[in-house]
């Protein structure tokens, strides 16, 4: 037997606002920026049957760190655009569009364009979105910003849109 997510009869829209944190966890000076970093996210959003369109932009500032690494002051705003198709089937874009603020003027923006395609799938009773997407940069970074990338992406779906029991 097989279930399918059960979206709103009609569409349904909303928004909210949290704090947002970057803790420095990377091992590598070259990997990581070495700050705590603080700040305001957002997200808004639109739903149907058929689509789903929002945004989803995040700031932050440095708060402290390693003594002798600069200060931070970067967003990243994700607009979001997916189409809903039958048995699960979705296609859309969902690029992180990146300012850091204290770069060069020309080294400010990194952003994407590309698309992805996603399916939602059964593990056990567990519905699970599996996506991959493909992004080119047509504006990064001169220096280390990237030109080119390939996601893969598994997203269990939240138990709140699913009808019914999902862990006896």
């Amino acid at each position: 037997m097989e279930q399918q997510l059960e979206f709103p009869a009609r569409a349904a829209s909303g928004s909210d606002q949290r704090p947002t944190a970057i803790f420095p966890t990377a091992t590598s000076g070259f990997t990581g920026q070495g700050e705590w970093q603080l700040g305001p996210s957002v997200v808004v959003g639109y739903l149907t049957k058929q689509f789903f369109i929002g945004v989803f932009p995040q700031q932050w500032w440095s708060i402290g760190g390693e003594h002798g690494r600069l200060d931070t002051n970067q967003m990243n705003l994700q607009p979001i655009a997916t189409l809903f198709f039958g048995e699960g089937w979705s296609i859309g874009y969902s690029g992180n569009i990146l300012a850091d603020w204290t770069a060069p003027s020309e080294d400010v923006w990194t952003v994407p364009v590309g698309l992805g395609l996603g399916k939602v799938v059964k593990f056990g009773r567990l519905p699970v979105k599996i996506q991959l997407a493909v992004q080119y940069m047509p504006v990064h970074p001169r220096i280390s910003g990237q030109e080119w990338n390939v996601q893969l992406q598994i997203t269990p779906v939240l138990p709140k849109l699913i009808k019914g029991v999902l862990f006896q």
